[in-house]
């Protein structure tokens, strides 16, 4: 971060990235009333491909571990195994 007073939310794809600049305003606006300080600042970036992807469920890390290392998909087919 820039400074002590921004703080930055990443979005995950442009999409998103445009919806959240329009609420910059008023998050700051916010965030400046309630904390008394009216030099907090909020910046949105695109979250770059190699920011750390995070897993929620057993398919997404399954997907996750895939990418990291492709035989697992092998050994899967290998041994019979099924994802629960």
């Amino acid at each position: 971060l820039p400074d002590n007073e921004t703080f930055e939310v990443i979005a995950d794809n442009p999409t998103l990235e445009e919806q959240l600049n329009k609420f910059v305003p008023r998050v700051e606006q916010h965030l400046r009333n309630r904390l008394s300080n009216s030099r907090i600042k909020m910046s949105i970036r695109l979250r770059e491909e190699t920011d750390k992807k995070k897993a929620f469920n057993k398919y997404e890390q399954y997907q996750l571990m895939l990418e990291q290392n492709p035989t697992l998909k092998k050994m899967k087919e290998a041994f019979m195994l099924e994802l629960d």
